[in-house]
């Protein structure tokens, strides 16, 4: 949650602070992971995915010293501090171009313009690449990503991301993105499982498991960690 999310404007690339709950939800985040083994931790470029990401390590390796026995053994080690964060612009938002920093409802209009009728949330994430060109379609500015751009990025750094944790030996990685970085990269591997939630919840956890050979998709959008 940032102060643009609560002003309804677009903030795709662009960037606006954490808002206080934003802040609390990456730390609680963080608290709830503190019984994972990360090896790798990544996020977009922009300053809200950055900034939750700090919190959330700084809350999860506070958690892990205080919390579990050995834990205090691990910080000594080192293996706490090297878990170091990388920022990835491959990791951003959609970008719209000309509507960023512009109002919610502009570019809905826009959507609905180039689609030919006004579309349920639902529907948008039915049509996930064809929304996506509609707003490069319709930018002013000739700016916004088409989804085969957007796709292009994220599968690219995920094809990264899962090289570096195999030298680390396999294991988890944990990356701080954005509502509709996510979904696309649900579509680019099920595109069935894009359709859920109808909307992503601020702090949510989708999962994408790795087997050797193929690419699953697990919880999408969790929120389950709030009652672990």
């Amino acid at each position: 949650m940032t102060v643009h999310n609560r002003q309804g404007v677009i903030q795709g690339w662009g960037d606006s602070p954490l808002a206080p709950e934003g802040r609390d939800v990456a730390r609680r985040l963080g608290r709830a992971m503190a019984s994972l083994d990360v090896r790798r931790a990544w996020s977009s470029d922009a300053g809200r995915a950055k900034e939750t990401l700090r919190l959330l390590l700084d809350a999860r390796a506070e958690a892990m010293s205080c919390s579990r026995e050995g834990a205090h053994t691990e910080v000594r080690s080192g293996r706490l501090r090297a878990l170091v964060a990388h920022a990835d612009p491959r990791l951003r938002e959609w970008g719209y171009g000309g509507f960023e920093g512009g109002p919610a409802a502009e570019l809905n209009r826009a959507i609905e313009r180039q689609m030919g009728a006004a579309l349920s949330r639902r529907q948008m994430n039915e049509r996930l690449p064809q929304v996506a060109d509609a707003i490069a379609a319709a930018d002013p500015a000739a700016r916004a990503e088409r989804f085969d751009a957007i796709a292009g990025r994220l599968t690219a750094f995920l094809d990264d991301a899962l090289a570096d944790l195999a030298t680390a030996g396999g294991g988890l990685g944990v990356a701080v993105t954005h509502a509709l970085a996510i979904r696309s990269l649900v579509w680019c591997i099920d595109p069935s499982r894009a359709l859920e939630p109808d909307k992503y919840g601020n702090g949510s956890v989708t999962a994408v498991g790795f087997d050797g050979t193929r690419l699953t998709v697990g919880p999408v959008a969790s929120m389950a960690w709030r009652q672990a």
